[in-house]
C-alpha cells in the first residue's frame, strides 16, 4: 500500500507540475526566436535581421509608434533599404509576460520589451510588441509585427 501511494504522490506532482508549465514546446521556439533577432538587432542592419526572421512579400508591416506620438512604417523593401550598421552590442534587451495563441501554422505573440541602450544605461526603453508569425519549412517568421514604446509609471 505504501507503494502505491508514494506511486501516485509522484505521479500526480509530476502531472500537476508538467501541467503548468507557462509555455509549449512551439511557444517555446517562438519566444527564442524572437529573442535571437532582437539581439542580432542589436548588432546587425535591420536588412539582414529582416532577411533571417521576417517573411518579405507585399504584406509584410514593420510598425513602431514611439512615447512622442512618433509613427514609423516599413514594408518589405524598406526594411532591406536599411542597411546601416548599428554600433556592436547597442542595446540590450529582455521581455516579459509572453502571451502567445498558436493556430496551425500562424501565431499571434503579445510581449513587452525592456531595451537599455549603452549610451544612457539608466533611461531605459519600454515597448509593447504584437507580432503575427508564420511558420515557414518548420521556422516560425515574424509577417507583422507593432512595436508601441510606452513610459512606464
Amino acid at each position: 500500500m505504501y507503494h502505491k501511494f508514494t506511486f501516485l504522490l509522484f505521479f500526480s506532482f509530476a502531472f500537476n507540475t508538467s501541467s503548468f508549465a507557462q509555455y509549449n514546446s512551439e511557444e517555446t521556439k517562438i519566444i527564442n526566436q524572437l529573442d535571437e533577432s532582437f539581439k542580432d538587432f542589436a548588432s546587425r542592419p535591420l536588412s539582414e535581421v529582416a532577411e533571417k526572421y521576417w517573411i518579405l512579400d507585399d504584406k509584410t508591416v514593420l510598425s513602431v509608434t514611439l512615447s512622442d506620438g512618433t509613427h514609423i512604417q516599413y514594408n518589405a523593401e524598406q526594411m532591406l533599404e536599411k542597411t546601416a550598421k548599428p554600433p556592436e552590442d547597442h542595446a540590450e534587451t529582455t521581455h516579459q509576460d509572453f502571451k502567445i495563441k498558436i493556430d496551425g501554422n500562424m501565431a499571434f505573440s503579445t510581449c513587452h520589451r525592456k531595451t537599455i541602450v549603452k549610451e544612457s544605461p539608466d533611461t531605459p526603453i519600454y515597448f509593447f510588441e504584437l507580432r503575427v508569425l508564420e511558420k515557414v519549412e518548420g521556422v516560425w517568421k515574424t509577417h507583422i509585427a507593432s512595436f508601441h514604446e510606452y513610459t512606464k509609471g
